[in-house]
């Protein structure tokens, strides 16, 4: 590490943004307008889902949008991803779901490609936050300089469990439209505290079998 480095740290290598829409078909349609500037300012990008049903609504947006993309079913880590993109001609676009990434820890990259630069874009959070620090040393494992981009909604299954009706009730209070998004420390927290939520939820009912039914309803989303 450098001299500057020892007292002030290295400078992030993945850029963070926890983006949150109104609705799901808002949060949907901002990924859209992100993927389309992207891609316009010439830059990699990666669309990925935590669950099925997600990928199969990515696909369709996909699809919609007329963009050019690559679905990915091999295991994912920053090598694979750097030899997908060195071998795409037209296509700029990846798919892929956050199970394929490798398992273990990936070691962050070293020599960044400063002349290029990625953008991930998740349409809502996991549950775990567990999973979602996988999905960020998945980021940091690449050789582009990388922005993470996760689209929550207020409809989702995290948010309305937990806090969705809390920060709703704040962003109406605030004149805040269906199209439009907010990002704030503030939100983040709520998310990171809802997937502790789960987390609990879940320890409590592996051991006592009780608890976790304030999430039965998302079953699809439940842990291994």
């Amino acid at each position: 590490m450098s001299f500057i480095g020892r007292f002030f740290g290295r400078r992030p290598s993945v850029e963070r943004a926890d983006t949150v829409w109104m609705s799901q078909s808002a949060a949907m349609a901002g990924i859209e307008k992100q993927l389309r500037d992207r891609i316009a300012l010439d830059r990699l990008v990666i669309v990925m889902a935590h669950f099925p049903d997600q990928m199969v609504e990515l696909e369709e947006m996909l699809q919609r949008s007329s963009v050019s993309y690559r679905t990915v079913h091999e295991w994912l880590d920053g090598p694979t991803i750097d030899r997908q993109f060195d071998h795409m001609d037209s296509a700029t676009v990846l798919l892929a779901r956050s199970d394929a990434i490798a398992d273990g820890e990936q070691e962050a990259a070293q020599d960044r490609d400063t002349d290029r630069s990625i953008s991930i874009f998740f349409r809502e959070h996991h549950p775990l936050a567990s999973m979602d620090r996988r999905v960020e040393r998945f980021a940091a494992s690449m050789r582009f300089a990388t922005r993470l981009e996760f689209h929550a909604s207020l409809d989702d299954d995290l948010m309305r469990v937990f806090s969705g009706e809390w920060i709703r009730g704040i962003l109406e209070g605030i004149g805040m439209k269906e199209d439009e998004a907010i990002e704030s420390k503030m939100v983040a927290r709520r998310i990171r505290g809802a997937q502790q939520k789960v987390k609990e939820s879940y320890e409590l009912a592996r051991k006592t079998g009780q608890g976790g039914s304030e999430w039965q309803s998302t079953d699809r989303r439940a842990p291994d």
